[in-house]
């Protein structure tokens, strides 16, 4: 590591230090006390795969409790991601009409209509995390092959990945 960017992080850990906000793990690098930077983002891997995972801040000004807050919400990531697959599973196999089996059946053609080749082909793409907002504090965005459909089936949970919603979006 070259010396000057060597340094600047280890600033940056003693700003971070001194404003006694614990580290976000994925997010060491990030300066969540910079007042113009409210966006974030990062590779991140859940279950094996690689996704994108961004945090959003509506206010620049973040504190501890909500910085452990993140930390306690992304070490569930997997966790979640293995019983929203499951969910997949149990609102197709229902036989009622819900927006997982609207998406399953928009993209019959693309998955031969077999409900185990979509849950296997349909893949966890994103993630962003909204710990300022009133009405869901993370998305999860799911895709078929994205170079074959634009669509996308996006949860919303609550911090402690509840389900709030299930919608289609483009």
């Amino acid at each position: 590591m070259h010396k000057t960017t060597f340094l600047f992080f280890w600033l940056l850990l003693q700003v971070q230090a001194q404003s006694g906000l614990p580290l976000v793990k994925g997010f060491e690098k990030a300066d969540f006390t910079h007042p113009d930077q409210q966006e974030y983002q990062r590779s991140w891997v859940v279950n094996q795969r690689s996704i994108v995972l961004d945090i959003y801040f509506d206010n620049p000004q973040t504190n501890a409790e909500e910085l452990q807050q993140i930390n306690a919400f992304i070490a569930q990531i997997d966790t979640w991601d293995n019983q929203f697959c499951q969910q997949f599973k149990t609102d197709i196999q229902s036989g009622t009409k819900n927006m997982v089996r609207d998406y399953f059946e928009f993209h019959s053609e693309l998955i031969n209509g077999k409900s185990d080749q979509f849950l296997k082909m349909t893949r966890l793409k994103r993630i962003g995390i909204f710990p300022n907002s009133p009405e869901y504090y993370a998305v999860f965005d799911y895709s078929l092959d994205p170079e074959q459909t634009d669509y996308l089936l996006v949860i919303t949970v609550d911090k402690n990945g509840k389900i709030l919603s299930i919608t289609i979006e483009s």
